[in-house]
């Protein structure tokens, strides 16, 4: 008896032993493959998105710098504009004070008081103000106003490029820090994948520059419309291609750069177009902006593209040539979902 309760016993845990194991689910290579591969894309597609808010970032940053750049501009002109009103107003008022209808000590006027409040209370002190005078009087004042007003503009345009700043240096942090995050794997992969179409490779650019330099041909797209008036000629067209494409493999991407041995997105427009005697600010929205923008079916070789925060330049035949980040000058499909593109000129 106690010999077949033994045997029962053992032959019951055996079994259970049996059964458990066939209750372990088995992963198979090729499951572990495809978790691999979905982690791989997963993070390759996370570290993308955040490159392009930092590319987007950076243009908005490029904006404000725009701006500030343009109110210190009027601040300057307008401060010119004050600083010749005051002048005039004192050398009135000195002419007065010679005349004896002005009491304003002379030496404070020809040291150049900047004090226009002074200067028109002893405008007004005079005997007999001459129209002349008044209207420099107004002068004065219209000038002191938009001097004020523009130094205002000034400020709150400084104050916005710092804002932008701050967001871009947290957008580049961000994508270090998750960069950092990953596997040495993983990281190695995702900054070797060509993505989908990529090209850095400049025997292939360098190629095309040659057969543009001979006068060749670009895409021709049946499509294509142009702006109306547009004065942008064929030759232009090959000197932008022929500028970006001279960039491909050969520079890297830096946010705020515009060459030569770096660029961002509309740094690298910008010099393709100053190549072909264009002119255009460094912005993705003040492109974007200058641009009647059509649809991409309607492109043509060496027009603008757009995206939210990023510009390109079109190639033809469905391409780009671009300033990405994480990548520097490459050649490269159409994208995401563009906003259309177009020609300024």
């Amino acid at each position: 008896m106690t010999r077949t309760l033994t045997y029962i016993i053992k032959t019951s845990t055996a079994i259970a032993i049996i059964v458990s194991a066939a209750m372990i689910p088995v992963i198979s290579h090729a499951e572990t493959m495809e978790t691999l591969q979905q982690s791989y894309k997963d993070a390759s597609d996370r570290y993308q998105e955040l490159l392009i808010e930092s590319d987007a970032a950076n243009e908005q940053l490029n904006d404000a710098r725009m701006r500030l750049d343009d109110a210190k501009a009027k601040a300057n002109g307008a401060k010119a504009k004050y600083d010749e009103a005051i002048d005039t107003l004192s050398k009135m008022i000195r002419a007065e004070y010679i005349g004896g209808a002005s009491s304003m000590d002379p030496v404070s006027i020809a040291l150049g008081t900047k004090d226009i409040s002074s200067l028109i209370s002893a405008s007004n002190a005079t005997e007999a103000v001459s129209k002349k005078q008044a209207a420099a009087v107004n002068e004065a004042r219209y000038a002191k106003e938009a001097l004020d007003k523009a130094l205002e503009t000034a400020s709150a345009a400084e104050s916005e490029a710092t804002v932008a700043k701050d967001e871009l240096d947290d957008k580049i942090s961000e994508a270090s820090s998750y960069r950092d995050s990953l596997s040495d794997d993983i990281r190695n992969r995702i900054e070797s994948d060509t993505q989908g179409g990529m090209s850095s490779d400049s025997s292939a650019a360098q190629a095309l520059i040659d057969y543009y330099s001979k006068g060749g041909d670009y895409p021709k797209n049946p499509a294509a419309t142009t702006t109306k008036n547009s004065t942008v000629t064929e030759d232009q067209r090959r000197q932008i291609l022929i500028a970006a494409l001279s960039k491909v493999g050969k520079t890297t991407y830096v946010w705020g750069a515009s060459g030569p041995n770096s660029y961002d997105c509309s740094g690298l427009v910008q010099y393709a177009y100053a190549a072909a005697g264009l002119k255009v600010p460094h912005s993705s929205a003040s492109d974007r902006a200058m641009c009647n923008v059509k649809p991409i079916s309607e492109l043509e070789a060496g027009d603008m593209i757009f995206w939210n925060g990023h510009v390109a330049i079109y190639a033809g035949n469905g391409q780009t040539i671009e300033s990405m980040p994480g990548h520097g000058v490459v050649m490269f499909r159409i994208w995401g979902q563009p906003l259309g593109g177009g020609q300024p000129y």
